[in-house]
């Protein structure tokens, strides 16, 4: 074989091998770029969904605070009613 002609498969060895690692390269490059967008709605939705998670509790704290302030005005005034026997002979009804 002639000094060209080594030359020239060398060349062309040479120009597949960079055809191959420029498209994986471009390949591996895509895929990071869909890997971070990936990552950033999931972000964004842990966010949103931690934010709604904080309004349900915080409602159901609140409602949690009435129904104890509730009980305790209930308890206040049942407290205050004279205890008295409802059967008239003082015996089981």
């Amino acid at each position: 074989m002639s000094v060209r002609k080594c030359t020239a498969v060398a060349a062309l060895a040479a120009a597949a091998v960079a055809v191959v690692v420029v498209r994986r390269d471009r390949r591996l490059r895509a895929q990071l770029v869909r890997e971070r967008a990936a990552h950033r709605l999931m972000d964004g939705c842990v966010h949103r969904d931690l934010e709604a998670f904080s309004r349900r509790l915080d409602l159901v704290l609140a409602d949690r605070a009435v129904l104890v302030e509730a009980g305790l005005v209930v308890d206040d005034a049942m407290s205050r009613i004279p205890r008295t026997d409802p059967s008239p002979e003082g015996g089981p009804a």
